[in-house]
């Protein structure tokens, strides 16, 4: 495939517009299976749930479960609602170097997503011809079509971040490399600086008009538990401001693997997270960040962390909790640890897909939340 054909022209921003009932009913909530309200989640169907549970397994077992779910439409996630939107981030780990690419279309196809947050993935022939299969399965799986816009800068071999959106729902208005993101970049000239990544601004339009175009980012920050690691990532984020000077309305997401390590130690992770989570808060307009349950969104050493955030800015809307949640082995294993953690023990999906598991939020839009905020709570 033409690199062409995976990414839009750069253009500036600015110059355009099985469980115990109570898991088994929580897993149905966060499916979108289940009602999205606390009075009618207490009379969700528990055959909904222990469908929803057999289905997330099933997924995430093996390729051939997964395309045998899908293909009958077993509990697929929900769709989103009119103006409302499902987005995901995922860390596929060196696509397509050791990716089941049948599968990972499978996973997608049945998350339901409108758009989808990549880091990871190369720009060989190879990668690009994977990401093609990538596409084309997704179509099939889906009877819709599906595109990939990645970022310009950095060679081939190396990670890039971007997006895969399916494009009967969403239109790409104009993508551009966000070269704030790179703690190590001066501007726009270099954004790749340092060997580190930017992020991927890309902008879209709701296809069928129910609620405003925004502008999503999808990052990759520093990784790394020294000082200068976690400087570097706080030097990133300090920079959202002016993304959201750049986007009109301030309608903006972004979503991608933070990184959120501190310095190695559970404690210090925590603290880097609730430092973001202030930094979000006091960047105009407003972000709140998802907090998905479980709450881990990788593994290493056999061990739970949550790398992998969400920001959503108070113009483009709230985060829909129901529709909130870590799939893949992460929520099957509730991120308790794995152990052994030898390679033959590992979950399949961590070996035939990747370390991080796919973080999906939905965002319910900012007029309607406020509507729901003032409703007056039903007797």
């Amino acid at each position: 495939m033409p690199r062409a054909c995976l990414s839009a022209p750069r253009a500036p921003w600015a110059a355009r517009l099985p469980a115990a009932p109570a898991l088994v009913l929580s897993l149905a909530l966060a499916l979108g299976l289940g009602a999205t309200t606390r009075a009618a989640a207490a009379e969700a169907n528990p055959r909904v749930g222990a469908r929803a549970a057999a289905a997330e397994s099933a997924v995430w077992s093996s390729a051939e479960a997964c395309r045998d779910a899908v293909e009958r439409g077993q509990a697929r996630m929900a769709r989103a609602r009119p103006g409302e939107l499902r987005l995901g981030a995922w860390n596929v780990e060196w696509f397509p170097d050791h990716t089941d690419i049948g599968w990972l279309a499978c996973t997608i196809a049945w998350m339901n997503l409108d758009l989808l947050a990549l880091e990871e993935i190369r720009a060989t022939p190879a990668a690009q011809a994977g990401m093609a299969r990538l596409l084309a399965e997704l179509g099939r799986l889906t009877g819709d079509a599906w595109r990939v816009d990645l970022q310009n800068c950095g060679g081939a071999g190396r990670q890039h971040v971007g997006f895969i959106w399916n494009a009967t729902r969403l239109r790409l208005v104009e993508g551009e490399d966000a070269w704030a993101l790179n703690a190590r970049a001066s501007g726009p000239d270099d954004p790749c600086a340092g060997w580190l990544r930017p992020g991927r601004a890309d902008a879209f339009a709701p296809r069928d008009g129910t609620s405003a175009p925004f502008r999503a980012v999808a990052v990759h920050l520093k990784s790394g538990v020294a000082p200068r690691d976690e400087s570097e990532r706080h030097v990133a984020l300090s920079r959202l401001g002016s993304l959201v000077a750049e986007t009109p309305g301030a309608r903006l997401v972004v979503l991608g693997d933070f990184n959120s390590m501190g310095e190695g130690t559970v404690s210090s992770a925590r603290a880097e997270i609730a430092s973001l989570d202030a930094l979000a808060a006091a960047t105009e307009p407003g972000f709140a960040r998802a907090r998905p349950n479980p709450s881990c969104t990788e593994y290493y050493r056999g061990r739970g962390g949550a790398l992998d955030q969400a920001l959503v800015s108070r113009s483009m809307g709230s985060i829909d909790p129901a529709a909130t949640r870590v799939t893949g082995y992460c929520a099957l294993a509730q991120c308790r640890p794995i152990s052994p953690w030898r390679l033959d023990a590992r979950p399949a999906a961590y070996r035939a897909l990747s370390d991080h598991c796919p973080l999906v939020i939905g965002i319910v839009p900012a007029a309607r939340a406020r509507a729901a905020e003032a409703a007056p709570e039903a007797p």
